[in-house]
């Protein structure tokens, strides 16, 4: 049960359960009465989780998007493509087409529309040309990490939750480590200069919010 201290709680509660979703409130509110051991939860702590969840899927979604470009222009540093046609697609069928090189790959760039799953997989293939354990020596687990973290997101998913993983509060810790490794993952292989701006965001989203109950199942990394 969730407990209004007004009734502008409960209009704010109905208006935006018809955006997220009725099964994602039901979700959280199961999982919350899980972690605090009551069967009665403030509307504030409840908005507090839901508004927590979506400001960190809204950062991991830029800085998401700064790695893929940064993800691709080290593979164009290093691998060039043989052929003329759009690339929508990479795997064992046209991995031939693509070389290493000293240049630059402007044709690989040129004709480059495809997705993150065919960026891994050059990436995999060409591994020692790229040299990636000179950027990190875990590299391609931390990739994987990445994609991972990356489905979850994209799928507008509740982050902090797995609605299948969350009958016991171990469950869900376990999913909640399981988010923070890959985050991690995405901050480890970020550029330099781009780690600790997500760093300090992370931290913003932590302890800036307004709820500060459940602040121990927050990212920190």
């Amino acid at each position: 049960m969730i407990k209004f201290r007004s009734e502008i709680e409960k209009f704010d509660f109905n208006k935006y359960k018809t955006i997220r979703g009725e099964g994602t409130y039901q979700i959280v509110e199961d999982i919350l009465k899980l972690l605090i051991q009551r069967d009665e939860i403030l509307y504030h702590d409840f908005s507090g989780f839901i508004r927590y969840d979506k400001r960190l899927r809204d950062l991991l979604y830029v800085y998401l998007g700064t790695f893929e470009e940064y993800l691709r222009n080290l593979v164009f540093k290093k691998i060039d493509y043989k052929g003329s046609k759009e690339i929508k697609r990479i795997d064992e069928k046209n991995i031939s087409m693509f070389e290493p090189s000293q240049n630059y790959g402007i044709n690989f760039y040129k004709n480059s529309i495809f997705d993150f799953g065919s960026l891994i997989r050059i990436i995999k293939h060409f591994s020692a040309v790229m040299n990636l354990e000179n950027l990190d020596k875990d590299f391609i687990q931390k990739l994987e990490n990445i994609r991972q973290l990356r489905n979850k997101v994209m799928h507008h998913s509740v982050v902090l939750i797995n609605p299948l993983s969350c009958n016991t509060i171990l469950e869900v810790k376990n999913h909640m480590n399981i988010m923070s490794n890959w985050i991690s993952s995405l901050h480890d292989l970020l550029p330099k200069d781009w780690q600790i701006g997500f760093k300090n965001e992370l931290l913003k989203l932590k302890y800036g919010r307004d709820n500060t109950t459940l602040t121990e199942y927050c990212v920190e990394i």
